[in-house]
C-alpha cells in the first residue's frame, strides 16, 4: 500500500511478481477495479481462491473502512464487494483474513465499541474472531 506516483488518489494496492529467485520485481498498482480516489489498505490475498480481501473509505459500507473483496489478479479485478455484518460494522474494520485450513473462521481489526477501552469506548483497534455464514440452500 502506498501514495506513490501513478496511483489512483489516497492509499493504493500495489502488487509485485517474483522472479525465479524469489526477488520482487517493479511495483505495479492494482487498477480502479480496486483502487479509488481515496484509500485502499490491509490487503490480504488469498491465493487459492483468487480473492483479495482489502479495506477501503471510498466503496460504499457502513462507515469508517469496511472489508472488500474482489476476484482476479494483477489489474483485473471483478467490482468489490463488501463482505457485509456482522464482519464489518460502523467503525473501521481492518486487516481481515481467514485462517488457511477453515475458509469459514478468521480475524478483523476493528475499533467498534465491545473491545479494550483505554480512552473512549472506540478509541483503540483490537482483533475480533470472525465466521463466515454458509449460504443456506432453500427449496420451493
Amino acid at each position: 500500500v502506498s501514495d506513490r506516483k501513478g496511483g489512483m488518489g489516497g492509499l493504493d494496492i500495489w502488487y509485485s511478481v517474483l522472479d525465479k529467485s524469489g526477488n520482487p520485481g517493479p511495483a505495479a498498482n492494482c487498477g480502479k477495479g480496486v483502487n479509488s480516489a481515496q484509500d485502499e489498505i490491509t490487503p490480504h490475498y488469498d491465493h487459492d481462491a483468487g480473492v483479495l480481501y482489502f479495506s477501503s473509505n471510498f466503496w460504499p459500507g457502513y462507515g469508517g473502512y469496511d472489508v472488500f473483496k474482489s476476484k482476479g489478479w494483477g489489474s483485473k479485478w471483478s467490482k468489490p464487494e463488501n463482505i457485509k455484518m456482522p464482519i464489518n460494522s460502523g467503525y473501521d474494520d481492518t486487516y481481515f483474513t481467514m485462517l488457511p485450513e477453515n475458509k469459514l473462521q478468521g480475524f478483523v481489526v476493528s475499533n467498534r465499541p465491545g473491545g479494550t477501552s483505554l480512552l473512549s469506548e472506540t478509541c483503540c483497534d483490537d482483533i475480533w474472531s470472525t465466521e463466515m455464514k454458509i449460504p443456506t440452500l432453500l427449496y420451493v
